[in-house]
């Protein structure tokens, strides 16, 4: 697990110690046969809650997703901006500024080099995405569908019964305890997504 949580003292600590962690908790023992669970083990489900948000998260980066391609074409667009703005001010400095960043082991020729290199970079991506594929769909929610595959994992083990659902024939709603379990999981994480999509997914 990564070591990013804190406790209310402010101390990193297991997800488990968290606010986020008790919450957790206090979802899972709502599951029948949570009673059985000791402490130990309660805790070891809630910090696989944490890693499924680490996880999740990580995966939700901006560098991580998919995304319009008209945005990614004016983000590249605005990087040769900023680059060619850039590579001015350094054709601008003066002969104090110069020997400074040498004495810094930085020599401007150096840099406007690698500056150019990358400028050059960004316009072939740049020409790359205009022959890509638009890019359809909102982004994929992957901490919802982490937690969704974790919460799997420990709603059969604690109730020993494997995940279910009913569906309403008339308006195709999905209803059941393990749609209730993922939605109060998402309600304590702080998580907007849909436990009947997720579980659809499932």
């Amino acid at each position: 697990m990564q070591k990013r949580w804190f406790g209310v003292d402010g101390k990193p600590c297991e997800f488990a110690e968290t606010s986020w962690g008790n919450g957790v908790k206090g979802v899972i023992r709502t599951l029948t046969g949570a009673g059985e669970l000791n402490t130990e083990r309660l805790n070891y489900f809630a910090n696989l809650i944490g890693e499924a948000i680490d996880t999740g998260e990580a995966e939700e980066q901006p560098w991580s997703q998919a995304a319009g391609r008209e945005r990614s074409e004016k983000q590249l667009d605005d990087i040769i901006k900023i680059i060619t703005n850039l590579l001015d001010a350094v054709d601008q400095l003066n002969r104090p500024a110069v020997d400074a960043l040498a004495a810094e082991g930085e020599h401007p020729n150096q840099f406007r080099g690698r500056l150019r290199d990358f400028r050059l970079a960004a316009c072939d991506a740049r020409t790359m995405l205009e022959n890509a594929p638009p890019v359809k769909g909102a982004p994929k929610k992957h901490q919802a569908e982490a937690i969704s595959l974790v919460a799997k994992e420990i709603y059969e083990e604690v109730t020993g019964k494997p995940v279910g659902h009913t569906v309403n024939p008339d308006g195709g709603e999905r209803t059941g305890p393990f749609i209730d379990f993922l939605n109060a999981l998402y309600n304590v994480c702080s998580i907007k997504a849909s436990a009947q999509a997720q579980v659809k997914k499932l």
